[in-house]
């Protein structure tokens, strides 16, 4: 025998194994459909955003998770159960949340009405809460490190304000886009609504800052309506209103209204104080002086300038809660 050569031991034993393996190569049963889609749903689960977190090392933090910086003073008021862990929610809600992040991300072919046109592509909803929906695309953001989208930020003000907080309310991410927008189709092509709404100061002079470009209440006039407006007699209706804004196209900041101190204010999760945001302030305040007076005869409105003093504008963004992140 070569002296290169195994020993018989070696062979024997590399023998078995690979007769073992044949063995069971032979006799294992072939999958079906059904069994094929089972192991792939077994393997999706595995990968799931609860299991990755168990088994992560750090005891169940997700790698790259964002921090959050809250005060004893926030969890103690935490009537919404904000900050509850994921694990303390209810099973039902954790069950919902878990198969909507584990759940394969897929497009649904559009098809185009216009002859010619190529058939588009959209995300399936997973997720429907108060007439807000978000799709797979959106769910996958809430585990990385890109921006919300608007139906992240709509959804959570509607579950976590709105309809946990009394004499609340929140509204859209859209409020602004369409408050700063020209005027709409309907209202340049009425020949007489330039007629029907004067300028509502007694003078005829605009009474409201000039550097407030694109202000245009028409588009936003029926935001309040959907809780019956912001006056019920002589009294406020709310306490507060939240309204979010996207700004440079990046970043959210957040618009308060403080109805009991005619107070309103922005905050920053930077904790600086933007002076590009003055202009925020001072459109939801113009606003708050069409809105609180469109009930009345435009003539008898009050002066803009005498009635704004009245509302205080500030910027709190030091006083926010802070990220610690970049997005």
């Amino acid at each position: 025998m070569p002296c290169c050569s195994p020993p018989p031991a070696a062979i024997t034993a590399t023998t078995k194994r690979q007769a073992m393996s044949t063995k069971r190569k032979a006799t294992a049963p072939r999958q079906t459909g059904t069994a094929r889609r089972k192991t792939t749903q077994a393997r999706a689960n595995y990968a799931s955003v609860t299991n990755i977190a168990q088994r992560h090392p750090r005891a169940g933090r997700l790698p790259n998770r964002r921090t959050n910086v809250c005060s004893d003073h926030a969890k103690l008021a935490d009537d919404s159960n904000i900050l509850v862990e994921f694990s303390k929610l209810p099973r039902p809600i954790r069950q919902q949340v878990t198969k909507s992040f584990a759940h394969r991300r897929t497009l649904k072919v559009k098809r185009s009405t216009n002859l010619g046109r190529r058939p588009s592509t959209q995300d399936v909803e997973v997720y429907r809460y108060r007439g807000h929906s978000m799709t797979q695309l959106d769910f996958k953001r809430l585990e990385s490190t890109q921006w919300l989208s608007d139906a992240n930020i709509n959804m959570f003000l509607q579950a976590y304000v709105t309809d946990k907080i009394d004499r609340a309310q929140c509204f859209s991410s859209h409020f602004f886009t369409q408050l700063f927008s020209s005027a709409s189709a309907d209202q340049s092509n009425d020949e007489n609504y330039d007629q029907d709404h004067p300028d509502p100061s007694p003078i005829g002079v605009r009474a409201e800052p000039a550097d407030i470009d694109g202000f245009n209440y028409h588009e936003v006039r029926n935001y309040s309506n959907q809780f019956g407006g912001f006056m019920s007699g002589d009294e406020y209706t709310l306490d507060n209103l939240l309204i979010p804004a996207h700004v440079d196209g990046n970043h959210w900041i957040v618009l308060r209204v403080n109805f009991a101190d005619q107070l309103i204010e922005v905050y920053d999760s930077m904790g600086t104080v933007n002076p590009t945001y003055n202009r925020h302030l001072e459109a939801l305040r113009r606003y708050l002086f069409h809105d609180l007076h469109k009930h009345l005869p435009e003539q008898s409105w009050p002066a803009y300038g005498a009635w704004s003093r009245h509302w205080r504008t500030r910027n709190a963004s030091r006083m926010s809660p802070r990220q610690l992140n970049g997005y």
